[in-house]
């Protein structure tokens, strides 16, 4: 998964959020929702901004597939060279598609 960032001079930044990262969140969560996820996501109410990366691996270009065809209001960016790291890999780009998406929805 995280394959094109190692040899970059991101690697070293996400090395130490991992390092960083307990996990918690994951291990207390005691949420229970009514539907899966994928059940809900007909009724997510606000814009989704979906980036994905082309090097990624291929069951999360699935997943955004899923994401992107049943989400009521989705803009979808892929870029090809960039993998699961896209912020680490190429800041700039995920900047200027956040920025964009925030001006063009926080009226």
């Amino acid at each position: 998964m995280f394959r094109s960032v190692k040899g970059t001079p991101a690697f070293a930044t996400f090395a130490s959020e991992v390092a960083r990262f307990s996990g918690a969140q994951w291990r207390a969560d005691g949420q229970a929702p009514a539907l899966p996820d994928i059940g809900r996501l007909h009724a997510l109410a606000l814009p989704v901004l979906l980036l994905t990366g082309g090097r990624d691996m291929s069951e999360l270009h699935l997943i955004a597939d899923v994401i992107a065809a049943a989400a009521p209001d989705v803009e979808h960016h892929e870029r090809a060279d960039l993998g699961h790291l896209l912020h680490l890999e190429d800041p700039a780009w995920c900047y200027e598609r956040l920025t964009a998406f925030w001006d063009a929805h926080s009226r």
